[in-house]
């Protein structure tokens, strides 16, 4: 049986990369992305919290009342979402805090 190497892999994201650094608050939850829009074929999306705040992660709905609903993020740590373009992941900081994220999208 032989192996054949033809250099594109499904399996391996080579379309694009962007990363950006986002100043999360809890006035309002924010979608995750770089720019205005996701990713347009975005598969994995990287959240790295920056700030010396806890960030909370999940999906719409969070109000200023329950932003702890969602998973914590806190300083210096990172997750790392297998996610398309068209799922939505929110951010929040809660008590009237904001701290800054980086946030990496690959397609």
């Amino acid at each position: 049986m032989g192996f054949s190497n033809g250099g594109e892999f499904d399996d391996v994201l080579n379309d694009a990369y962007v990363s950006a650094r986002v100043t999360i608050g809890n006035a309002y939850e924010t979608l995750a992305k770089v720019g205005t829009n996701p990713l347009e074929g975005r598969e994995t999306i990287t959240i790295t919290n920056v700030g010396n705040k806890t960030v909370y992660f999940g999906p719409s709905g969070f109000s200023s009342s329950n932003a702890t609903d969602g998973e914590p993020l806190r300083r210096k740590q990172t997750v790392t979402i297998s996610a398309g373009y068209s799922v939505g992941i929110y951010l929040r900081c809660a008590n009237n805090n904001s701290t800054d994220v980086i946030i990496q999208e690959w397609a």
